[in-house]
């Protein structure tokens, strides 16, 4: 061994003469190493300085030179793993990255090794290296793959909202980014849009570090937001890449009477009616006139990702035939209905691009037309737009190309010098040990002005660029190396793992971390959904272990399993357990220290109450909770068959009794008032027995009986028949905090939260609540009924100057509190909503109610009033439309067909009201509110 190393030491002396120093040379005014964990712990000022110099020291790389004492609290990050990293970056990346990291890579935390080299020999030791790195498993294979606008803007939306901005720089709000970002270097310089595909789908694979998390992308999403990163690789000289389009399929509409799909039946002879481009095969083909008797021609071509296996199928009404490489592979012909899928045998496929046609055809009844595939890392589903080509797209390959071959006698000098300039200690290879030696940690003096941490670093020590606080934080720390052997404590364990691994880009714990000031606003919620900042921002994880059980935290961090949450879009990563196996355990043993002594335990009770509870004739929790796979009646949160599974019941019973304090600015309501809820029948209303009485009905799991108000069927048809429902969803032209009711009289109505206002009301059936569920929660539907009329655009109550002034106007959908504050409601005991809201001094209580039943349905708005101070300038808009005809005493006719009566409460007699004009050749009818005693009482029936 000593002989190998002594001819080692030989064969590179020339090399080490080669970069001897001749002249000083550093980059001038580079970024510092960037580390978002150290940054978040140093920016909060609540983190011991040593906790956040430990993590530098980790981050850094530091102790894979410098050895740490045995039991030392500091542990290498590891570098990432060069074995075929020549199969995934080119050369003139190598070239870059290694004659100056702090310019290639802004931020990096790799040193500079040459930063003393004059510039000759350090040209000529850096090509030995990339000879060397790209004999790793490379060269890098020639790009195969290419894009289309499509699918960079794909990309573009998925890396702005999946949570890749947590960490990196979104688009257009680098230069005003304030708060760390992890920097991305030059990647269409570096590698094709194939390897960073399979780079985002496994990125342990080449940085076992874990820093960069998997994203749970498939693999047609990863290759969307691979093409987005790459998009500067469009149009580079040279490219000879085959393109690919994302732009669809071809189609050819015949209006003719079909009696079969297969492809010979559009021979020639028959002449198109109409063509054109479209996205997916679809039978809503634009111009299509004929209805009943028609068939369609789609082609194109399909991109197959990677070599393997692959099924396809269609679903169809009638006939249908599916090619691929001008082979039927999939037979679905005659008169049918959409009854089942028909699918292929599985075909083996070589990556690239493959012809693809479809043929349909259509004779009379219903009409419907899917395709569906299957393949590796591809979920069964409908075909995407982004791999079906129309025509060639844009060519894609890497900036500054050029024609490398590995010259074996450099790649030899390259890899001796990688063992003797200390590349080894950080990226392990086999076979390539470091051979570089340094001072273990306890030996090191930190106020050397030539070594890591000084002014004027020498050859043969790495320049990392360090900040002066990141340099004086690790200088002090290392003062008292024998602090760093002690034990953390669980706490400060779980604050420097979390820190490290990147939680806190997103999370916030103990008040410290969560999405940056600077990003919060870039995180989105799923399109028309209101859910406040629990519909776009990263859960807190304060408290986190006191909540979950430890097998629950375990299987979120490390499994990709228990997400409950399906209305973010920014996604929980998959964590390596390898490198956090302890993370779990030091959350939960921190966190549980942390409880206070002496909770109350929820006691067993009839889970047939606490079914009773959370249906919709007791606290409606399934107005936002689905149970067992049903959907909730609106927004979709959290299924409470997974409370089980999930929760520890001390934290369940905190949320019932305060959700505010544990979850700040949830949605969830209070439901029990000074202890006691307004559902007496069940269990007297009080807390302690209902909260018990939930918990032991969420105990059963996935074997829990669903609540009143659920079912699991595929008919989406929300029906009250003997109960009102009280739902939040999303309904055509109100905002999206519609709150609907159902009633069994058959009249229903909407009432719009952010105007504050009664929307609409109508008859006969209620809600279709499939739109709650589609593209995320984003689809809003009309109601299902007939008669839908629409109240006044317009607030409910506005304070004027005169009773002949303007009505604020307040027609948009994400208006808001134009009409006051929305307070919430109450249930009473059959479940229907009074409305709470204020407007300045007054409190408002609205309840409608049903009159009568069927077609002929009236509906009664009750309002009670009360001002803290004397009001004489607010007024109420009863109605407004085209005409407006008195009918009586108190009574008007709207439009012709809406019977409005005025009843004044408290005694009071008729109020003065104004028939005025209004907006856009709308007449309103006005009333001012007269309060007697701070109060005042009156109702508003409608008939129609």
């Amino acid at each position: 061994m000593k002989r190998q190393l002594s001819r080692a030491g030989e064969r590179i002396g020339c090399i080490f003469w080669l970069i001897a120093v001749v002249t000083a040379w550093a980059a001038q005014g580079q970024p510092e190493p960037v580390v978002p964990g150290y940054s978040i712990l140093r920016g909060s000022g609540k983190v011991d300085a040593a906790l956040q110099a430990e993590l530098l020291l980790g981050e850094l790389n530091c102790v894979s030179c410098h050895a740490a004492a045995a039991g030392s609290r500091i542990s290498a990050k590891g570098a990432p793993d060069l074995s075929a990293v020549g199969a995934r970056a080119t050369p003139q990346y190598f070239r870059a990255l290694l004659s100056n990291p702090h310019a290639a890579k802004p931020g990096t935390t790799m040193p500079d090794l040459f930063h003393a080299s004059a510039p000759e020999p350090k040209k000529g030791a850096v090509e030995f290296l990339v000879h060397f790195l790209v004999s790793q498993g490379g060269p890098i294979a020639d790009p195969i793959g290419a894009g289309t606008p499509a699918i960079v803007e794909s990309g573009r939306a998925l890396y702005h909202s999946v949570g890749c901005i947590a960490c990196h720089a979104p688009e257009k709000e680098s230069e005003k980014l304030k708060s760390p970002v992890v920097p991305l270097g030059n990647l269409a310089q570096k590698t094709t849009q194939a390897a960073l595909t399979e780079f985002l789908l496994n990125p342990y694979h080449a940085r076992p570090s874990g820093r960069m998390p998997s994203m749970a992308l498939n693999i047609v999403e990863a290759r969307a937001i691979a093409t987005y990163l790459l998009r500067d690789q469009f149009g580079v000289a040279g490219a000879t890449t085959r393109p690919l389009a994302g732009t669809g399929v071809r189609y050819e509409c015949f209006e003719d009477d079909f009696i079969t799909a297969k492809p010979d039946s559009f021979a020639a002879g028959l002449t198109a009616k109409s063509t054109g481009k479209i996205k997916t095969f679809t039978v809503d083909i634009p111009g299509r006139k004929e209805k009943n008797h028609f068939g369609i021609r789609f082609g194109g071509s399909i991109w197959i990702p990677r070599d393997g296996t692959y099924t396809f199928g269609l679903k169809s009404d009638d006939g249908s035939f599916l090619l691929i490489d001008h082979k039927v592979i999939v037979a679905h012909d005659g008169s049918h209905p959409v009854d089942k899928e028909m699918l292929s045998e599985p075909i083996e496929l070589k990556a690239g691009m493959h012809p693809i046609g479809v043929t349909y055809f259509q004779n009379g009844g219903g009409l419907g037309l899917e395709v569906f595939w299957e393949g590796p890392d591809i979920a069964h589903q409908p075909i995407p737009t982004d791999v079906l080509a129309i025509d060639p797209g844009k060519a894609m390959a890497p900036l500054d190309g050029e024609s490398f071959v590995v010259e074996p006698q450099k790649a030899m000098m390259g890899g001796q010098m990688f063992s003797m300039l200390g590349c080894a200690s950080c990226h392990a290879l086999p076979n390539r040990p470091s051979l570089k030696k340094a001072k273990p940690l306890a030996e090191l003096k930190v106020d050397n002005p030539q070594g890591c941490l000084g002014e004027q670093i020498v050859k043969g020590v790495p320049k990392y660029d360090l900040s002066a606080d990141q340099r004086a934080a690790i200088a002090e720390t290392l003062k008292n190396v024998a602090s760093l052997n002690a034990p953390m404590t669980p706490a400060a364990k779980a604050m420097h793992e979390m820190a490290a691994v990147g939680c806190l880009a997103c999370h916030q714990r103990d008040n410290i971390g969560g999405i940056p000031a600077d990003r919060n606003e870039l995180f989105k919620s799923m399109p028309n959904v209101d859910l406040g900042d629990e519909g776009r921002i990263p859960p807190r994880l304060t408290g986190v272990g006191a909540k979950l059980l430890p097998d629950a935290l375990a299987r979120i961090i490390f499994g990709g399993e228990l997400r409950v949450r399906p209305y973010l879009l920014a996604r929980m990563p998959v964590f390596k357990q390898d490198k956090l196996a302890d993370l779990p355990e030091a959350i939960v043993t921190a966190d549980l220290a942390a409880e206070p002594a002496g909770s109350p335990a929820l006691q067993p009770a009839s889970e047939k109450d606490g079914r009773k509870l959370v249906g919709v004739r007791g606290l409606g929790c399934v107005n936002c909770h689905g149970v067992r796979g049903a959907k909730s009646l609106g927004v979709p949160s959290p299924d409470l068959a997974t409370a089980r599974d999930r929760l520890r019941p001390q934290w369940f019973r905190r949320l019932l009794a305060n959700p505010n304090d544990v979850n700040p600015g949830t949605r969830m309501p209070a439901f029990w008032n000074e202890g006691e809820s307004g559902i007496k029948e069940i269990l007297g209303g009080a807390f302690e027995p209902q909260a018990s009485a939930i918990w032991s009905y969420a105990q059963q799991g996935k074997e829990m009986t669903l609540p009143p108000g659920l079912r699991l069927d595929d008919n989406d048809e929300i029906v009250p028949t003997d109960e009102v429902v009280v739902l939040r969803a999303f309904v055509t032209d109100v905002g999206p905090r519609a709150i609907l009711v159902g009633n069994p009289e058959s009249v229903h109505w909407v009432f719009d939260a952010n105007t504050v206002r009664l929307a609409k009301a109508w008859h006969g059936k209620f809600f279709d609540a499939a739109g709650i569920w589609e593209k995320r929660g984003g689809t809003a539907r009309a109601p299902l009924g007939k008669d839908v009329v629409n109240l006044p655009a317009g607030p409910s109550f506005a304070i004027l100057d005169s009773q002949g002034a303007p009505w604020p106007d307040s027609t948009g959908l994400f208006d808001r509190n134009a009409g006051g504050r929305f307070r919430g409601y109450t249930l009473d005991k059959q479940g229907r909503p009074t409305f709470r809201y204020t407007l300045r001094n007054v409190e408002v209580q609205e309840k409608d109610v049903p009159k009568g039943a069927g077609d002929g349905a009236e509906l009664e708005r009750r309002f009670t009033l009360a001002a803290s101070a004397p009001m004489g300038n607010l007024y109420f808009l009863i109605a407004s439309g085209k005409k407006i005809e008195p009918k009586g005493a108190a009574a008007w006719l709207v439009d012709d067909k809406i019977v409005v009566r005025l009843i004044m409460g408290n005694g009071g007699g008729a109020a003065s009201t104004q028939i005025r004009e209004g907006k856009d050749g709308n007449k309103q009818l006005v009333m001012p509110v007269a309060f007697t005693q701070g109060g005042a009482e009156f109702s508003v029936e409608m008939g129609w």
